[in-house]
């Protein structure tokens, strides 16, 4: 008989556990490997998804071509039409961008037509990056100091220094130095003056006075408010100055709208003489008091003129009786009339509330019902099928809304100088993410084909803003985070995606928009009062209840003060976050015009 043994030999033991691990690190090497640590210009948005994370923001501004991403106090900005990085503005170093790793270059000094690469490998990476479109540069922040690179040959043509941060060729020490080789003669405007001088002297501007030109009137800049913004340049020196170039930087917090160059050309200045130098810009809401600087380029002595910007929060009115103290039918039951009827008055109004594809939105046929009463009684609309469209349920199908809302559609058709639209949506909105565009959901709209089933509406706002109108109004009482009013995906297992629709006012000046919520919140109901809380309160807003002055006017900033007030209180009630989202140029604008008391 032969015995065996079935011991094992620890050696090979060892030697198994010492592979294992040894595969096991390879692995885990190679997945770091594919999560990149930093992102640069020219990085498409997945990467730096990839490396910062959600955006606590995202804005789109497709009149300017570009959108912004928002990480704390940080902006990441993307061309609109190839998706790649080309700005960032990082004061706090929240960002994880790059441009190169710096080397020791202390012996080394920043030349007139250095290269980019050059630029990154000196100093490293600077913590904004901006450009000018108009005029091809490109500026590279380093502490104070601002590097100017030509886009297209992505090499220096001047810079402005400032601190010890910059280390430059001492016969190339400034930015208005390589202006002056070139010998410039420039032209300005103020006014219906201009005047013409090469540069020669140092300035000796000051910033004499700064005023804000807000869409609510006040002085004051609010969160995703417009505003003229005037820096009113004084010569304080004994002689006259020339005409100079200017540059504008702008904090995180703020963005210059389309058309607003960022560079531009201060006129010549005699002795105590001023002029106005005017920015219409955009406050995001990220930055509690944005900054606005001139930077005026004088040759030797760059002068660098800077405000902080009055800012304050919207303004919350007094709180209003409770949901519960309300009657079923109180915003059904009192609708004021219209102080008259309006013939140049046009509605579409939509509800969808059962869908063939998606969860029901509740109550969402209620709220148009509800909004085409107040439609005709208090906006004055006539009750006809020349001036109302009124959808709701399978009659809202995508080839119906298109032909309501497309270029040639019955809006379109009917829209002239003096028309006063109103267009109104209940129901679900979500996310393209291939197109990342918010979209409305028709009643036969497939959640998994947001591109190709739904309404863009970036679009349909172009559209809107290309019509024949004296004043348009949108409300949506829909969210694009991919819930449903529930607060549940419209397609299992999908996440809220975070959107912000893009400031109309960039197009026109008489357009307005409300939203029921931003970012990746949720747009609910009351149960109670069997409506949506944003519609609700929209139509008690229009009933009067917003009107503060008493003047039996609601304008776009009384409604949107009083909505966003209250649906943000009623939903903290329901343990949940709402915060409607008005956007208007012209706020002070009157939505509604109420007939005197009787």
């Amino acid at each position: 008989m032969v015995s065996s043994s079935s011991s094992i030999d620890p050696s090979l033991v060892g030697r198994v556990i010492a592979r294992a691990a040894m595969v096991v690190l390879l692995f885990g090497a190679a997945l770091a490997a594919q999560v990149p640590a930093r992102f640069s210009l020219g990085d498409p948005r997945e990467r730096v998804r990839q490396v910062q994370g959600v955006p606590d923001l995202i804005e789109r501004f497709p009149s300017q071509g570009v959108e912004h991403w928002t990480f704390g106090g940080a902006t990441v900005t993307f061309d609109g039409a190839t998706g790649q990085v080309v700005e960032w503005n990082d004061m706090r170093g929240t960002l994880r961008a790059t441009l190169r790793s710096a080397h020791d270059s202390r012996d080394s000094a920043l030349t007139l037509g250095a290269p980019l690469t050059e630029v990154a490998r000196m100093f490293g990476t600077p913590w904004a990056i901006t450009r000018d479109g108009a005029r091809k540069q490109m500026y590279l922040a380093y502490g104070r100091s601002v590097v100017r690179v030509d886009i297209a040959t992505e090499r220096v043509n001047g810079w402005i220094r400032r601190d010890v941060a910059l280390r430059v060729n001492a016969s190339d020490d400034s930015l208005a130095h390589a202006a002056l080789k070139a010998r410039p003669t420039a032209v300005a405007t103020n006014g219906s003056g201009s005047s013409r001088g090469n540069i020669r002297s140092a300035a000796r501007l000051s910033l004499a006075a700064v005023l804000v030109r807000d869409a609510s009137g006040d002085g004051r800049l609010s969160p995703r408010e417009f505003a003229d913004i005037t820096l009113r340049i004084r010569n304080d020196g004994g002689a006259p100055t020339p005409a100079l170039p200017g540059h504008v930087v702008r904090s995180a917090g703020l963005v210059l709208i389309a058309g607003a160059p960022d560079t531009l050309w201060v006129p010549a200045l005699a002795p105590g003489d001023s002029t106005d130098v005017v920015v219409t810009a955009y406050a995001t809401g990220t930055a509690p008091a944005p900054e606005l600087a001139l930077v005026i380029l004088a040759p030797g002595a760059p002068t660098r003129l800077a405000t902080r910007i009055p800012t304050a929060p919207l303004e919350t009115p007094a709180p209003m009786a409770g949901i519960a103290a309300a009657s079923m039918d109180d915003v059904a039951s009192s609708i004021p009339a219209a102080v008259a009827r309006n013939g140049d008055a046009l509605a579409v109004i939509i509800g969808i509330e059962p869908y063939l594809k998606l969860p029901e939105a509740r109550f969402a046929e209620r709220d148009a019902a509800l909004m085409r009463a107040y439609a005709v009684q208090a906006l004055g609309v006539p009750d006809d099928a020349s001036h109302l469209a009124y959808r709701i349920g399978a009659g809202a199908s995508g080839t119906e809304m298109r032909r309501l809302l497309g270029d040639r559609g019955w809006l379109a058709r009917r829209a002239n100088d003096n028309s006063d639209i109103l267009v109104y949506f209940a129901g679900h909105g979500a996310m393209d993410q291939g197109q990342r565009a918010p979209h409305l959901l028709p009643a036969d709209a497939d959640a998994n084909y947001v591109g190709e089933t739904g309404l863009d509406l970036f679009a349909l706002l172009d559209r809107l803003a290309r019509l024949p109108a004296r004043s348009i109004t949108v409300v949506l009482d829909a969210c694009f985070s991919g819930l449903g009013r529930s607060g549940r995906p419209l397609v299992p297992g999908t996440r809220a995606s975070v959107v912000s629709i893009e400031h109309p006012a960039l197009v026109r000046r008489n357009m307005a928009v409300l939203v029921a919520s931003r970012d990746a919140q949720v747009a609910g109901d009351l149960p109670e009062r069997r409506h949506g809380a944003f519609t609700y309160y929209v139509a008690r807003g229009l009933r009067g209840d917003a009107d503060v002055d008493g003047d039996r006017a609601v304008t776009v900033a009384e409604l949107g003060r009083y909505v966003e007030a209250n649906v943000a209180r009623a939903s903290s009630a329901l343990d949940r976050e709402q915060q409607p989202l008005t956007i208007a140029r012209d706020s002070m604008r009157a939505v509604a015009r109420l007939a005197p008391r009787r």
